[in-house]
């Protein structure tokens, strides 16, 4: 399963995924232009988003 998390999301959000043992995690501390984002949104099963 993929998580996609952007714009800077809490570090304490990744270790809880790490933790549970999720490791196909994409962390991305900026936002992405439209198409970046359909991209990356593709195959992703879990979005997270600072803002």
């Amino acid at each position: 399963m993929k998580i996609l998390l952007l714009e800077g999301v809490s570090q304490t959000a990744l270790d809880v995924f790490k933790h549970h043992n999720y490791t196909n995690i994409e962390y991305l501390k900026t936002s992405l232009s439209s198409d970046q984002l359909k991209e990356k949104i593709k195959d992703a099963r879990f979005i997270g988003i600072r803002s």
